[in-house]
């Protein structure tokens, strides 16, 4: 299925693709900027923004939560247990 489906976030890789590019090439361009120094601090605020380290207690932080989940696995390519074990303790060590 291709495009947004009503009451998911699902999404089209290729919508907004005029690059060409994979999904694949864009994902390692895409952890190549997250998991720089400058980019770990920028995806530290964007996880806070998205209520990624909250207990979610609104429908708005619990969609910004699934959101930051879609993001992580879909755009950077990350498993869980990748994320705990390489990302959310070089965003502890920063702040």
């Amino acid at each position: 299925m291709d495009g947004k489906k009503a009451g998911s976030l699902r999404f089209s890789w290729r919508r907004g693709n005029a690059t060409g590019k994979t999904r694949e090439e864009h994902r390692k361009i895409l952890r190549r900027v997250f998991l720089s120094p400058d980019g770990l601090e920028v995806l530290r605020l964007l996880l806070n923004d998205w209520s990624f380290f909250d207990v979610c207690e609104t429908e708005q932080q619990r969609v910004l939560n699934e959101y930051a989940k879609v993001f992580l696995y879909e755009k950077l390519g990350m498993a869980g247990i990748e994320v705990y074990t390489d990302v959310i303790p070089e965003l502890h060590n920063e702040e």
